[in-house]
């Protein structure tokens, strides 16, 4: 891995300041230690992100879900409100015309 870069540098210069390290092969650990310390806590964050996307498309779907047994229901209610007033209306008109 290449440490010309200023972030590298920087965290040399803090390790040595700070007293973590004293000599180039412990800042080089160090640091390989702390980034991959930071690629595993970047990961762990977005698989969290990625939970959470998939927990919000999951209430998603109850709400629609949700919302198609309502629609469901008032079709329901519809068809026996007018399956019911059919019946009055045969029940009327064959009833008259049968004498009934």
């Amino acid at each position: 891995m290449d440490y010309d870069n200023t972030a590298a540098v920087d965290f040399f210069l803090s390790a040595m300041r700070n007293h973590r390290a004293t000599t180039v092969q412990e800042m080089v650990n160090l640091y390989e230690t702390e980034m991959d310390q930071r690629r595993m806590e970047a990961g762990q964050q977005e698989m969290l992100n990625q939970q959470r996307i998939g927990n919000m498309l999951q209430i998603g779907n109850l709400f629609m879900q949700g919302q198609i047994l309502n629609q469901a229901q008032q079709i329901n209610a519809n068809t026996a409100s007018t399956s019911r007033n059919v019946d009055w209306i045969a029940r009327d008109v064959f009833g008259k015309r049968n004498g009934l």
